[in-house]
């Protein structure tokens, strides 16, 4: 997963997980997103021993995709800063270092899908869609200045930025740079 940023210090995760598959199960599904890890050598999990070591927790049905830190599973009911600090904690048990972790309910990224303004309204293939969701809705008072100094001279649209995840499409997904992304309507910060 590339680090994706925003010119304020608010981190973010992208999610590029696949459709998450009907749960028969009665206990929740959630997602957690390990932001950081495996890019560029840097912070390496296998998520093979992953897998192995969330066993330790009350989890079921533990599944990863790819190498990207995206897990899915099924847990009974709690709030997802709970389990985010489980899993995190977890992680700086085995591996000695800390990563950020967010979950979403399946509930959230049902919303997120069903809502997509690229998919749904401009009808983008979903295959080439992005989401990034941010730790934290931004300052409204940065909000009210983002992109005023921007080449575009205005900032993100409604539909471009959301207050608590980011859309992109792009015409080839499939290909990712190291370049750091910014919603503030084309000004490179730190480039």
């Amino acid at each position: 997963i590339p680090d994706v940023k925003l010119s304020c210090p608010i981190p973010v995760y992208l999610y590029t997980f696949p459709s998450l598959p009907p749960n028969p199960s009665p206990m929740p599904t959630y997602v957690a997103l390990l932001r950081g890890i495996n890019v560029s050598g840097q912070k390496l999990i296998k998520m093979a021993e992953l897998r192995a070591q969330l066993a330790e927790l009350p989890y079921d049905n533990i599944r990863t995709y790819i190498q990207s830190g995206n897990i899915l599973f099924e847990r009974e009911a709690a709030e997802p800063a709970v389990i985010e600090e489980e899993v995190r904690q977890l992680i700086a048990k085995h591996y000695g270092f800390d990563v950020p972790v967010m979950v979403k309910t399946r509930e959230d990224l049902d919303y997120v899908v069903n809502n997509h303004p690229f998919i749904h309204e401009r009808n983008e293939d979903p295959k080439f869609v992005h989401v990034t969701f941010l730790a934290e809705e931004p300052d409204p008072e940065r909000v009210a200045k983002h992109g005023e100094n921007a080449p575009m001279g205005r900032p993100g649209q409604p539909n471009e930025v959301a207050p608590c995840h980011l859309f992109l499409a792009c015409d080839d997904s499939s290909y990712m740079t190291g370049q750091v992304l910014h919603p503030n309507g084309g000004t490179v910060v730190g480039g």
